[in-house]
């Protein structure tokens, strides 16, 4: 049961990342009376979830390989591959976050100085990665610790910098982009948020005992920046003029920091089984392939990422929006279904009770988002470029493509 569930997610899952990826490329390529920095962004974040879409793919495959019968190099490969592609997402969601909301206090030298660094970094932790003792699964196990530590606590850093900097500002424009970094964190980072009891409460670490000089114990610092992070934005949230208070935000601390809380109950409370492995998948993997979704075109829709004052891409985005919804409310069905059973009639009559709900909803927020939109701008940049999303493109074809390659070349050490 736990193999199927997991599997039906990580389809689910799958399609709303390719819809959100397409979808957001083709806009951003399409919106050419935009603001190119607006542009970039949306292409950006369509990549990320495109290049998620090839992992979900190699999720799927390896959750099958009983039935499929896969021999142990081929098993091998897919493992790599899909943790040198993880890798490679976190170097975009740092380029992201230098992008927007960073590249308002940057210049374009600077901000294309930091992605050459960020590729070479790849390159320079993996080489680190298989100098280090170990065997098998370790050697790709140790890259994507490096990465994430080295890569996932520079983006929380330049998030919570800009969002703590401009939150006061009397500028509203400025005032939206810390609101909106610290959206992307819980958008792009959420599931590491979901580990903060994991930091404060050792004995609650579901890996054991922590060494103090192990790998694994420095595998925390992951979490580390994103929690400290969280529980920044939830005081500041909770202090802030209320005037400027942004419910959103706020509501999204709070959620996640209980279910955080919950995960650790679960995980301490019950014993290995098959519903705590349930729990702790779809706790993870739910936050992932349904909660970024999410967020990210409510980042969209709320600050004028979209060109919605021309009626041809706003008609796109308002299919975009029904579609996303669709998808959404069968994957929360999904994961409900797999811990509380029910007839498969009474799930889609519930999926259908959810959307007559949404499409009414969905007119109401996008008459909002046009009657007030002036005041949900945020500052505007102009050193980019035409052909900087071509070479945005390129670039992530290049990165998947050499994260393949990282990939084989992981795989032959260890056949």
């Amino acid at each position: 049961m736990a193999i199927d569930a997991a599997t039906e997610l990580n389809i689910l899952s799958l399609g709303l990342s390719f819809l959100m990826g397409s979808a957001l490329v083709w806009l951003g390529l399409r919106q050419i009376k935009a603001n190119m920095h607006a542009r970039m962004t949306l292409v950006q974040l369509g990549l990320l979830f495109l290049v998620n879409t090839i992992i979900f793919i190699l999720y799927i495959v390896r959750s099958n390989q009983d039935s499929l019968g896969y021999s142990d190099t081929l098993l091998f490969l897919f493992y790599n591959v899909s943790f040198t592609l993880n890798s490679f997402t976190l170097a975009q969601i740092l380029m992201l976050t230098m992008m927007y909301p960073l590249v308002f206090t940057t210049s374009r030298k600077s901000l294309f100085s930091w992605y050459g660094g960020i590729a070479v970094g790849l390159l320079v932790m993996f080489i680190i990665a298989f100098a280090v003792d170990g065997e098998g699964y370790s050697k790709i196990d140790n890259y994507w610790g490096f990465v994430t530590i080295a890569y996932w606590t520079i983006a929380s850093i330049l998030l919570i910098r800009i969002y703590m900097q401009f939150r006061n500002n009397e500028d509203n424009s400025l005032r939206n982009a810390s609101i909106a970094a610290g959206l992307l964190l819980f958008a792009l980072m959420g599931a590491g948020s979901l580990q903060w009891p994991f930091l404060f409460f050792p004995l609650a670490s579901p890996n054991g005992p922590v060494v103090v000089w192990s790998l694994r114990y420095w595998g925390t610092l992951t979490y580390t920046s994103i929690s400290v992070a969280m529980v920044f934005i939830l005081w500041k949230e909770i202090t802030v003029h209320k005037d400027h208070r942004d419910k959103t935000l706020l509501t999204l601390a709070i959620v996640y920091l209980m279910i955080g809380f919950l995960n650790m109950l679960v995980q301490l409370i019950l014993e290995d089984g098959e519903f705590q492995e349930l729990w702790d998948y779809f706790v993870i993997e739910g936050s992932f392939g349904l909660l970024r979704p999410l967020i990210v075109i409510l980042i969209a829709l709320r600050f004028n990422l979209f060109e919605l004052s021309n009626e041809h891409i706003r008609g796109r985005v308002r299919i975009l929006a029904l579609l996303i919804i669709t998808v959404w409310a069968s994957g929360f069905f999904e994961i409900v279904q797999a811990f509380v059973p029910m007839p498969q009639l009474l799930s889609a009559a519930l999926i259908g009770v959810a959307l007559a709900f949404a499409i009414g909803w969905e007119d109401r927020v996008f008459e909002g988002l046009m009657d007030d939109s002036t005041s949900r701008q945020v500052p505007e940049v102009d050193f980019f470029e035409d052909g900087d999303l071509y070479k945005l493109i390129m670039m992530t074809v290049a990165g998947v493509l050499f994260s393949v390659c990282l990939g084989f070349v992981g795989t032959g050490g260890v056949v």
